[in-house]
């Protein structure tokens, strides 16, 4: 076969697209393109195999995460009720506490007024509730520390002239030990004299519930 001039020759195994000159492009063979085609499907099968690992693997921690809330619910009920049993039992032991702290700040309290009548002279007008005590302090939150005369009911934030003062302690709240309940209002007089009550009466000073109380 003659060559055209400007044009290549055709070689055996060469085509060549009608309407295109000076270009040629051999053709795929059979092989070619099975070759392409099983790259191709083993792609396609990877994909999928991809996709189904990726489904069990959001199945799998759907289901781990269902699970693991429901272990963290049982976990939190149990420490709930271990709390309910427990808090008494604590509450008790810390009442006894504060209560031997605020018998002990009312002596404090009886010392602050005797300096308190030394620098004005009298009695009239010492504040228990505000005196610069760190144990009154402390137990604000607890206890309200008031003054009173010994023989009269009135008790108040300030006090009298009288020589004959008395000092009392009164729980805020009845939470707590049973004998925390008893115990309530702890009473300190200008004598030493110690009395107690659960907020009806001052006990006798002496009486087993004074003792007890202010042990």
């Amino acid at each position: 076969m003659t060559a055209s001039p400007g044009r290549s020759p055709v070689q055996p195994g060469q085509w060549r697209p009608s309407g295109q000159s000076g270009c040629s492009r051999s053709a795929p063979s059979i092989r070619q393109s099975s070759a392409f085609l099983g790259h191709c499907f083993r792609r396609t099968d990877q994909w999928r195999r991809l996709g189904d690992m990726r489904a069990t693997a959001r199945s799998s921690c759907s289901d781990e995460t269902g699970f693991t809330l429901v272990e963290l619910m049982v976990v939190l009920a149990i420490v709930a009720i271990l709390v309910m049993v427990a808090m008494p039992a604590y509450r008790g032991p810390l009442a006894d506490a504060e209560r031997v702290g605020a018998g002990a700040c009312l002596v404090s309290l009886a010392t602050e007024m005797q300096l308190y009548r030394l620098r004005q002279g009298g009695f009239e007008g010492f504040r228990p509730d505000e005196a610069d005590l760190d144990c009154r302090r402390q137990l604000a939150g607890q206890y309200r520390f008031e003054v009173g005369v010994v023989g009269k009911a009135d008790w108040g934030r300030a006090s009298t002239d009288s020589p004959h003062w008395q000092l009392r302690a009164v729980r805020r709240s009845d939470t707590g030990s049973t004998g925390s309940g008893r115990c309530r209002i702890l009473v300190y007089r200008f004598d030493g004299g110690r009395a107690a009550s659960g907020g009806n009466s001052d006990s006798p000073d002496g009486s087993d519930l004074a003792t007890r109380c202010w042990g």
